[in-house]
């Protein structure tokens, strides 16, 4: 017998062993045979609720999925964007498909934050007024500054030469110009 017989033979026996400890039945299998689990239902659509729209339109949401409810009971896709329901809450949707949906609570604080950062953009609007007031005034101010004529005329070329200085007396002369 050659090894590459005396394997295939170990391999045969794990088998065989595998395949008794399968079907050897142990004590979850046997509460399993004599208590089968029941298999679900199908499902049928999970309808999550039909509501009508705060103008009064009837809509069915089932799942993720908004349609209108027609007089005569046919649905159709709701159309895209933010709908408010008679209970106040929001809903998006696109595609018919339902996005989000707020609560009334959710929509009170959106709105109240809302009404709160309007209140300051209005604030910050003022002071922009009053900021812009300002700068009109010193802009007439400098302008009329420019159109009248200087009190003193500054000479292009110096009528003397400069002095020129030590260091010690250009300081003395600074500190007297200081002290006056």
């Amino acid at each position: 017998m050659t090894i590459k017989d005396k394997f295939q033979k170990i391999i045969e026996k794990l088998f065989e062993q595998e395949i008794q400890a399968e079907e050897t039945p142990t004590p979850e299998t046997k509460l399993e045979e004599e208590n089968p689990t029941p298999e679900p239902a199908p499902e049928a659509e999970t309808k999550l609720e039909s509501v009508s729209l705060i103008d009064g339109t009837a809509i069915d949401i089932t799942e993720d999925v908004v349609s209108v409810i027609a007089e005569d009971g046919s649905l159709s896709p709701a159309p895209d964007g933010l709908h408010m329901l008679s209970d106040g809450s929001v809903i998006t949707v696109a595609s018919g498909k339902l996005t989000s949906k707020l609560s009334p609570q959710d929509v009170l604080s959106a709105l109240a934050s809302t009404q709160q950062l309007e209140s300051q953009l209005s604030e910050e609007k003022l002071k922009l007024s009053e900021h812009e007031t300002q700068l009109n005034s010193i802009l007439e101010k400098l302008s009329k500054l420019e159109s009248q004529p200087a009190d003193k005329k500054i000479i292009a070329n110096p009528v003397t030469e400069p002095e020129k200085l030590s260091k010690a007396q250009m300081r003395l002369k600074i500190a007297r110009e200081l002290a006056k």
